[in-house]
């Protein structure tokens, strides 16, 4: 095959923006990251056009950095047989990391845990430690309605005080997992540690991490009919800020449905046109539970039924309970008291699964009591 001749410091000039995707650059130019994505797709043209399968590897995972989750799921296992085949373990390592949160992000929860072990396996064989690695994996468990597992993954994290980050980024997952389980007054106690931790290290991600994690435990505390505006002032007042998660909770505990309603169809667009499968099936879930607050019970049931489709396949326990829990209601609410009560029992026997994951009989109580779960019940 005839191949076209390339200038390589164009070539090289093409990748210099994916080089520095992971460096402070990114977050000073605002046009940094339509520039990368430029570059990422001449790269990616240039090593194809050159025939040469281990260039447009490199191409696909520079690209991959500054793609969608669901691009960079699409190439994740042939990325990985290729750095193998080539024996670029450093490179692998490093690609098994990026892998974990776009597994756990695209709700490929069990893909990102086997990933993780995997990760940790080939850190120990470099002599690498596998900070971050345990933790991605308990976020993964978590959602996967395996708490006593998530937490021992959260203890093979890289805590030493030679890793500081290690030590914060355990303190953040600790954080998640109590979250999780219902234990609200852990979390309030907890998070200011975890933003001044993040602060710190400079990690704004980890900062707006914290914030969610504040807004939803504060949300926990107040009783029905709490304003969007005494939530907000409350979350600000602690340090925190409402951000969109947070607002559609708000607004449904105030009893504005419709708000609530608006704010996820606004939301699902985009994240289904960016493959963020987590965070896409979370916030219907909302629109579930906003639909399920108009009466609009056909709607519901709709809703639930498609979500259903995708979350029972991929394990998700943590979130198949609250849909069927909706859908249940939903159909007693449409006259069917048979089929209700066995979505309820269906709902009921997932909650009570995830909830012998907790082999601590206080976690256990506690996690059986938030309102959703003891509605559940009642």
């Amino acid at each position: 095959m005839t191949r076209r001749h390339f200038d390589l410091p164009a070539l090289s000039a093409a990748y210099e923006p994916l080089r520095r995707s992971g460096s402070s650059d990114a977050t000073v130019d605002p046009g940094f990251h339509s520039q990368a994505a430029a570059n990422a797709e001449r790269a990616l043209a240039i090593a194809r056009e050159l025939g040469d399968e281990d260039l447009e590897v490199d191409a696909l995972r520079a690209a991959s950095r500054i793609g969608t989750t669901a691009a960079r799921l699409e190439n994740l296992d042939r990325i990985a047989l290729s750095l193998e085949r080539r024996g670029d373990l450093i490179a692998l390592n490093e690609h098994l990391f990026d892998s974990m949160w776009a597994y756990w992000l695209g709700g490929r929860f069990a893909d990102c845990v086997t990933c993780s072990d995997r990760a940790t396996a080939l850190a120990g064989r470099l002599g690498i430690p596998p900070v971050q690695y345990g933790t991605i994996k308990s976020f993964a468990l978590v959602d996967l309605g395996r708490f006593d597992e998530a937490w021992q993954a959260l203890e093979q994290e890289v805590a030493d005080d030679d890793h500081p980050f290690g030590q914060a980024f355990q303190l953040l997952g600790q954080t998640w997992w109590y979250l999780a389980s219902g234990d609200v007054e852990r979390v309030l106690r907890d998070v200011p540690r975890v933003l001044a931790d993040a602060r710190e290290l400079k990690r704004g991600w980890m900062v707006r991490w914290a914030e969610r994690m504040l807004e939803a435990a504060m949300v926990a505390t107040q009783p029905d009919g709490t304003s969007v505006a005494a939530l907000k002032a409350a979350v600000e007042a602690a340090g925190g800020r409402l951000t969109r998660d947070g607002l559609v909770t708000a607004q449904l505990l105030a009893g504005n449905a419709d708000a609530a309603l608006a704010e996820c169809e606004r939301s699902l667009p985009q994240l289904d046109a960016e493959g963020r499968g987590r965070p896409y099936w979370t916030t219907e879930e909302s629109r579930a539970r906003a639909l399920l607050a108009l009466d609009r019970f056909t709607e519901v049931c709709q809703a639930v039924d498609s979500a259903l489709a995708v979350v029972m396949p991929l394990g998700w326990q943590s979130l198949a309970w609250r849909l069927r829990a909706s859908r249940a209601v939903a159909l007693a609410g449409l006259g069917d008291r048979t089929a209700g009560a066995a979505e309820r029992q269906a709902a009921v026997d997932i909650l009570m699964t995830v909830a012998g994951t907790l082999h601590d009989a206080a976690a256990r109580t506690r996690f059986l009591s938030q309102p959703a779960a003891a509605s559940l019940l009642a």
